[in-house]
């Protein structure tokens, strides 16, 4: 989904997102499997760099949602790849905004929208 404050992530990661798509559906039958992997925030020195060039506003959104432990995530997709999933999503705030993406975009909207600059 669009975010504020991640223009050319997010276009980068629904291009992930339809490529995974169509390569599932070429590899469908051929004993090669695909699924995406859509994280959250996660405790890794990338995040901490990241975290350091990201609007305020965009930090201040942020720290109202969990941050998850590189392992953690491992764990949850290992578990959920017997499945074949198409998405996997770690984090219980993931996966419900993705449910409200594709069922309820406008209630995600109220959410998503520009936030305000933290008080100062």
């Amino acid at each position: 989904m669009g975010l504020f404050g991640y223009t050319a992530y997010c276009g980068s990661k629904y291009a992930v997102m339809g490529f995974s798509e169509a390569l599932r559906r070429e590899v469908a039958g051929q004993g090669v499997r695909v699924s995406a992997v859509c994280p959250p925030n996660t405790r890794t020195p990338g995040l901490e760099q990241e975290n350091l060039r990201k609007p305020p506003e965009v930090l201040a959104q942020e720290e109202k949602v969990q941050v998850l432990e590189a392992a953690q995530v491992a764990s949850y997709v290992l578990k959920a790849l017997p499945a074949n999933p198409f998405v996997i999503i770690p984090s219980f705030d993931g996966r419900v905004a993705y449910r409200l993406a594709r069922f309820a975009p406008a209630l995600l909207n109220l959410f998503l929208r520009r936030p305000s600059p933290p008080a100062s």
